[in-house]
């Protein structure tokens, strides 16, 4: 398993993180996200068997933007 903690700028409110939340359960792969908005930030426990990138891209279609650190 791994984890990651990504910085994502749009994010607003509540609503914003149970979106980016249920987006992402999606994924078989993903065994649990946290989100929280007044810190930008999600925290992501997965198998490595989903490459990094189909989870930011998932992030970035929702209108939000995963940003380097």
């Amino acid at each position: 398993m791994m984890k990651i903690k990504l910085y994502v700028e749009n994010m607003k409110c509540k609503g914003c993180e149970n979106r980016l939340i249920n987006a992402l359960r999606i994924y078989n792969e993903i065994y649990k996200v946290k989100a929280n908005y007044k810190k930008n930030e999600v925290i992501i426990i997965y198998k490595n068997d989903i490459p990094l990138d189909k989870i930011i891209n998932t992030i970035n279609d929702l209108d939000f933007k995963v940003v380097d650190n």
